[in-house]
């Protein structure tokens, strides 16, 4: 069997590994990308989330694109 998170919070997850993959140059195999990059489609941002980029983006110099591109939308 395998696991699932929650509808709900895999659009944050999405974000958040193609945001380490990008950053960090971790590799994910082609369906890990495919997964992600459907469930980044399946969640909208929150209000929350650009929120939470825009405070890091203003601590640390730089933001999560997946997040901050959806923001300005």
């Amino acid at each position: 069997r395998v696991a699932m998170p929650p509808i709900e919070t895999r659009g944050k997850i999405a974000r958040s590994y193609l945001y380490m993959s990008k950053q960090y140059n971790i590799k994910l195999s082609s369906q890990e990308r495919k997964t992600m990059e459907a469930w980044d489609k399946l969640n909208n941002v929150t209000k929350w989330e650009c929120e939470r980029d825009y405070r890091i983006k203003k601590i640390q110099g730089n933001s999560n694109p997946f997040v901050s591109r959806q923001c300005e939308e």
